[in-house]
């Protein structure tokens, strides 16, 4: 839907986020690499990544990291009453430089591959 609206291809983009000098959403690769599916493995229910959609001029599209992060640390953004609020950026009086964003894996593969989405 995503695509339809802005008129231009996007891939899912899987990793993690830096921000205010900290990581957050970030799993060592080795402990990722544990997550892919063969028959005899378990999958953990609970995963710390964070996904977003890149576009080919490499901007992102992230459309959760607000709900993300309320989740992750509810007093981080206190002003914000309600997850569903979007934002462009932050205020410089709190010194906040904004998010880099930080992929580790992408397509929806990934995804498959690791039981994180399953066709049904």
């Amino acid at each position: 839907a995503i695509e339809d609206i802005i008129s231009c291809e996007t891939i899912i983009t899987i990793g993690y986020i830096d921000f205010l000098g900290k990581s957050a959403f970030y799993e060592l690769l080795e402990v990722i690499n544990t997550w892919f599916l063969d028959d005899k493995v378990y999958a953990p229910k609970e995963r710390n990544i964070h996904v977003w959609l890149t576009l080919p001029t490499m901007e992102i599209v992230d459309i959760t990291i607000l709900a993300s992060f309320m989740k992750a640390a509810p007093n981080l953004f206190v002003e914000a009453k309600d997850f569903r609020q979007c934002f462009l950026g932050f205020p410089n009086d709190k010194g906040a430089t904004g998010f880099v964003h930080r992929p580790q894996f992408v397509g929806k593969e990934f995804l498959y591959k690791t039981g994180l989405a399953i066709d049904y």
